[in-house]
């Protein structure tokens, strides 16, 4: 058995309960969607000098932190966590190039990150389901400067060679 398959199998109970975790604290679709929203504007403003990155840190930090989230500091992690809840290969090998691609440019910079996947429960009238986003996390150093701040986080943004949804609303691309 390959080294990967074995610790996969070996550590597969211990993430099956961190995620059933998770997905018990989630927040519904209407508290992701708002939080994304807000996120949306406040990185937008601030890629468009509206704001100061002072006025984005804290306000970013005043945002509502969302429960039912996994964090990972590999991308082997992040890629067992992933295949754990079932993803198809076809779309693992997907999510996992373009977050690794936001990852590899924030890296680039010195910068550490960690990956993340968020649950969230869709409710509907006659469904309720969990779904997941799968995003990256940083921080600047600090020291760095509020144009190189820009420069730098529209990079990450633009990394992956196919911008997801999330990365064009960030960008104010509609």
């Amino acid at each position: 058995m390959e080294k990967t398959e074995r610790v996969f199998r070996e550590t597969l109970p211990e993430l099956l309960v961190k995620i059933e975790s998770a997905k018990a604290v989630a927040p519904t679709n209407h508290e992701f969607d708002k939080r994304k929203k807000q996120e949306f504007a406040l990185t937008n403003s601030f890629l468009k000098g509206e704001i100061t990155s002072q006025e984005y840190e804290s306000r970013e930090a005043e945002l509502e932190k969302l429960h039912g989230a996994l964090e990972f500091s590999t991308l082997p992690e992040f890629s067992r966590a992933l295949k754990a809840i079932g993803f198809p290969k076809e779309l693992l090998e997907e999510i996992l190039a373009h977050e690794n691609a936001h990852m590899n440019r924030i890296e680039a910079y010195g910068i550490t990150g960690t990956y993340l996947v968020q649950f969230y429960k869709k409710l509907t009238s006659d469904t309720k389901s969990i779904n997941i986003h799968p995003e990256v996390s940083y921080g600047f150093p600090i020291g760095t400067t509020e144009v190189e701040k820009r420069r730098i986080l529209k990079e990450i943004i633009e990394a992956p060679e196919d911008l997801s949804y999330y990365d064009k609303m960030q960008l104010g691309i509609k």
